[in-house]
């Protein structure tokens, strides 16, 4: 008799919530991926529907799609009760009185998109600049330095490499020859100091000639790429500037009084982007990789420290399951199997 009492004690929380969720729970949700992802046959996929089918699977409960065309469609039908549940949403302060979210499955922020620069025209350009000229210009300063140096340390005790017949000037070039190849850690061998002098300058330059040569690659590569890095939100000041419409970015940008212009989907911005009509894409920067990788069209993604977004589920407050979705939502994104979902939609570990 106990064993059946105790059995029966285990049954009651999935009684209690076939009990309280509707026959047919109503889910509300529109194309947004990695989150939502409609497919060719009309079959729905995504982060957040696994995260869907894989609650409602552990507890019986039956559902139905309510496909709709945007964000927006599916707040709206929210609040009109049209749906019971909406996924793909984010943390929007103005559902707080129709609806309650769940425990919020995945966090983003928002990224900025440029057109793929790496062709040898604009490397080149870059290179050719102002800030690789004071590089330049910098490095042979230095150079000279320690070659005059060098010079007067040897022109007297070492005629062959350094002094002899060479005027000042030639003395000093030898002197930057030396200078640079050490540097470079080349070495041809064809200059070396012999006073002792000479050899305490050699030794020391050979010690700071390290860091000047990490320096040195680092400000270069600053240089090429220079023009490929993206500050937001100062560069966006000029720019054509293409954002996902009904999207958290698009208010974002709006509130503080960025000018843009909007594309029904991400995928749609990135192409316009690629086809030259926008400097500029931002939006959520999961998004815009998960569209990149999978159409193959070639753009830098950053991600900013600005806006981020909670993805989460939400619940219709006349929805009396409430709290047995968030739950079961809850104790989903603890497991590994939410994190292989993370890492085959969005890469994240």
């Amino acid at each position: 008799m106990k064993s059946y009492l105790f059995a029966l004690l285990l049954l009651c929380p999935c009684l209690s919530f076939a009990q309280e969720a509707p026959t047919n729970l109503r889910v509300g949700l529109h194309p947004a991926p990695p989150y939502c992802v409609l497919g060719k046959e009309g079959n729905w996929n995504g982060m957040t529907v696994e995260l869907w089918r894989h609650v409602t699977d552990q507890e019986n409960v039956n559902f139905e799609w309510v496909d709709l065309d945007d964000e927006e469609a599916v707040e709206d039908a929210l609040v009109r009760g049209d749906i019971d549940v909406a996924l793909s949403t984010d943390l929007s302060a103005r559902l707080m009185d129709s609806a309650r979210f769940v425990q919020h499955h995945y966090m983003t922020t928002l990224g900025v998109a440029k057109p793929h620069s790496r062709n040898l025209i604009k490397i080149l350009r870059n290179i050719f600049s102002l800030q690789f000229l004071y590089i330049i210009l910098s490095l042979c300063v230095l150079l000279a330095i320690v070659g005059t140096l060098v010079y007067f340390m040897e022109r007297k005790d070492n005629d062959e490499q350094f002094g002899g017949d060479r005027s000042l000037i030639e003395g000093i070039g030898s002197g930057f020859w030396w200078a640079g190849v050490t540097m470079t850690t080349i070495g041809y061998g064809d200059k070396a100091p012999l006073t002792l002098g000479g050899r305490i300058v050699a030794m020391l330059w050979m010690l700071i000639a390290m860091a000047v040569s990490a320096s040195l690659t680092a400000a270069v590569v600053s240089a090429i790429g220079a023009k490929d890095s993206v500050r937001f939100p100062q560069d966006l000041q000029d720019k054509k500037v293409a954002v996902v419409e009904y999207s958290p970015t698009a208010e974002f940008m709006k509130q503080r009084g960025y000018s843009f212009q909007t594309e029904p989907t991400t995928q749609d911005a990135l192409n316009a982007l690629r086809d030259g009509d926008y400097d500029i894409v931002v939006g959520d920067v999961t998004a815009m990789r998960y569209a990149t990788d999978r159409s193959g069209v070639k753009t830098t993604i950053s991600a900013t420290n600005s806006a981020p977004v909670a993805h989460a589920i939400m619940v219709g407050k006349n929805v009396g399951s409430y709290d047995r979705i968030n739950s079961r939502v809850t104790a989903f994104i603890l497991t590994p199997t939410w994190r292989d979902i993370l890492k085959e939609y969005s890469g994240d570990e």
